[in-house]
């Protein structure tokens, strides 16, 4: 089980976290949300490893899972960083729900 599933949520889909991620750097770029493009490079967006640092933390809260700055530098864009971080999530599932059985 995930730690989102233990609170009662399902674990986000991409599209979730991205239009997540789109609301996050919208609000701290004080831009409109339409305005981010998901398939643009993060860098366009000033994420450094500063503010990388943040929206892990961020999303760690959100998601409950451990994220590291690294996941969001190396993703490229937020599409695929929300793709990566879904398929993150689903593979810790399944592992969990593996190890749960064999308990």
């Amino acid at each position: 089980m995930t730690s989102n599933e233990t609170e009662g949520k399902p674990t986000p889909s991409a599209k979730d976290i991205e239009r997540w991620l789109v609301k996050q750097l919208s609000e701290r770029l004080r831009v409109d949300a339409a305005s981010v493009d998901p398939q643009a490079p993060l860098t366009r967006y000033g994420i450094d490893s500063a503010e990388a640092a943040s929206l892990s933390y961020e999303l760690e809260t959100w998601l409950g899972r451990e994220i590291f700055p690294s996941d969001i530098i190396g993703a490229g864009s937020i599409e695929s960083l929300a793709e990566r971080l879904e398929i993150m999530a689903r593979a810790r599932e399944q592992t969990e729900e593996r190890e749960e059985g064999e308990a």
